[in-house]
């Protein structure tokens, strides 16, 4: 089903990042939030994202992560603060195709989309 989800959207972002959710290889990392943000703020990584409210520890991830241009938000697009009911940060590039895929993971109901 998630599958079937995930070919309807878009393939031509020219990030494979449908295809790499799909296979699994946009998972879960663990450690300090503030480290995990710091991934993509410094370009390791395409993305960090978080479902749930996170009222602290995102907030020095979130500052760092902007000043070096990625883009920050909740996950339903709008800008990160305090309270929001998700995180989102990454590079400019792949932040709306991100987007659109949280989306759809939560309105699939899918684990990591509660």
């Amino acid at each position: 089903m998630l599958r079937d989800a995930l070919d309807r959207l878009p393939h031509d972002d020219g990030l494979g990042m449908v295809d790499r959710a799909a296979r699994g290889e946009l998972g879960a990392q663990s450690g300090p939030t503030s480290w995990q943000i710091a991934d993509p703020a410094a370009r390791r990584l395409d993305a960090f994202w978080e479902f749930g409210r996170d009222d602290a520890d995102p907030l020095a991830g979130a500052l760092a992560a902007r000043e070096a241009g990625a883009v920050v938000t909740d996950t339903e697009g709008r800008p990160w603060r305090a309270g929001a009911p998700g995180f989102l940060a990454a590079s400019p590039a792949p932040h709306p195709q991100l987007l659109r895929l949280l989306r759809l993971l939560r309105l699939l109901g899918s684990p990591t989309g509660r």
